[in-house]
Formats: C-alpha cells, structure tokens, sequence
C-alpha cells in the first residue's frame, strides 16, 4: 500500500490493489481481536513488538483508514504499548 500511495501519483493509483492490502490488513487486525488478545498480556515478547510496529507503521503511513475502528481492546492495548520508553524513543519526528 505504501508504494502504490507514495510511487504513483493519484491518476494511476490502482485502487483494486490499495483496497486489496487493506483487506489483508483487516482480516489479519480480526484475527488478533480474535484469537490472540489472552497472548498480549503480560512478560514482554518479540510477538508484542512485532504487532506494536506495524500498528504504529499504520498510524503513521494510513492514518485516514483508522484501523481502531471496531478494535477497541487492541487499540487500548497499542496505546499502552506506546508509552513504553524504547517505543517512544524510536517514534518517527513529526514531519
């Protein structure tokens, strides 16, 4: 998604093939809601930061497409996750 939005400019975006990721991107946020919330809590784990990157990748690169919506425990949980010290000091600068 991100080359299709930053390497082609808006006239020959392929929307079938943004929407498509995006479709990936849902059912793999459904999934988590699903089957993987009990495995959050807790010690932390590779597993954590391995779902806390792209949720903040996310935010930063397709904050119009708001993945919180219908994922409130796992929006609660990326927010906690965030005000860890090392996820705060790797934050991207504001641009």
């Amino acid at each position: 998604m991100a080359h299709e939005m930053r390497l082609r400019p808006e006239p020959v975006r392929h929307a079938p093939s943004v929407d498509g990721h995006w479709a990936t991107i849902a059912r793999a946020l459904d999934a988590v809601k699903q089957r993987w919330m009990p495995h959050l809590a807790g010690r932390l784990t590779r597993a954590q930061i391995g779902l806390a990157c792209p949720l903040g990748d996310l935010d930063l690169r397709h904050s119009d497409r708001d993945w919180r919506v219908g994922h409130p425990a796992l929006a609660a949980w990326q927010a906690g996750f965030a005000k860890r010290p090392p996820m705060l000091a790797t934050v991207p600068p504001a641009s």
